[in-house]
């Protein structure tokens, strides 16, 4: 039983990361250049309370190259193995359009996506970043913060 509401959680948080929100809010005044670098995911809450992110949770990264390139990775902790796994992988290209950022979908894991799924980012200042999503009535906020380039401790090679 416990492995089950386990997974359902896990799953619930996953599918949250990835469905689209229409809530509008104004990103910071800017060039878009502060979007290119590594940010490691911090926090998240669902509907305005804290989730607990551990240690495995905050591998989890989104990635923006000044090619316009962009990718994210998700990581969870599998209760039957206690292994940190990565768990989903995104890729496609980021936008600037409106004053505003959108990551845009195009595969998920070695799967091309037919319809590309557009997830706008939210910046509350040039180091800190938030997706906001909602899945199911539950309505949860991913929280980012930027990496120095001498901060990069993400473990491609070990996943």
């Amino acid at each position: 039983m416990k492995k089950i509401i386990f997974y359902s959680i896990t799953g619930f948080f996953i599918a949250l990361m990835f469905t689209g929100c229409d809530k509008k809010h104004d990103v910071i005044e800017g060039t878009p250049e502060y979007i290119i670098g590594e940010w490691q995911l911090e926090r998240i809450t669902v509907s305005g309370m804290d989730y607990p992110v551990n240690d495995c949770m905050k591998r989890s990264r989104m990635y923006f190259s000044s090619n316009h390139d962009a990718r994210d990775k998700y990581y969870t902790i599998y209760q039957s193995t206690g292994l940190c796994t990565l768990h989903l992988e995104h890729t496609g290209h980021w936008e600037f359009e409106g004053g505003k950022f959108y990551m845009i979908v195009e595969t998920e894991g070695n799967t091309t996506l037919s319809n590309p799924r557009r997830i706008e980012i939210h910046f509350t200042d040039t180091e800190h970043a938030y997706v906001e999503q909602s899945y199911n009535g539950y309505f949860g906020t991913f929280y980012f913060k930027k990496l120095d380039d001498d901060d990069d401790d993400d473990d491609d090679d070990d996943d």
